[in-house]
């Protein structure tokens, strides 16, 4: 078994190009041995996506950065069953720092190729 892999991206580089930084985690997904994001940590301005070994039906078919900023809290738990329905799994979230204004929030979800066939199939 391979050990974890580890992503390292600059908030900037998120705030700035969110769809360039899903595609990069989606191809360390799919390069050699199938990989899954397992965990989102945040250090300041800098994050660490840890990917982890999984079989050929876990490894996400798709990987996104859903921008967040302008929803409550409170209501954060509609978009989770609204991704969740479409076979989407929450991984973490990502704040900008005090600096940056506007505030930008980011969640991360990825989706399974097991669930994208399995829809197909429907």
């Amino acid at each position: 078994m391979e050990s974890d892999r580890y992503l390292f991206i600059h908030l900037d580089d998120l705030i700035i190009h969110p769809e360039d930084t899903a595609d990069m985690i989606l191809h360390a997904c799919r390069r050699g041995i199938p990989f899954q994001v397992q965990a989102l940590c945040q250090y300041d301005e800098e994050l660490l996506v840890v990917l982890t070994q999984c079989t050929t039906d876990e490894v996400p078919d798709d990987v996104r950065w859903l921008d967040i900023s302008n929803i409550s809290f409170r209501v954060l738990d509609t978009v989770l069953q609204e991704r969740w329905k479409s076979g989407y799994e929450p991984i973490g979230s990502v704040t900008s720092t005090k600096g940056y204004d506007p505030l930008k929030r980011f969640l991360l979800v990825q989706r399974a190729e097991a669930f994208a066939a399995h829809k197909n199939n429907l």
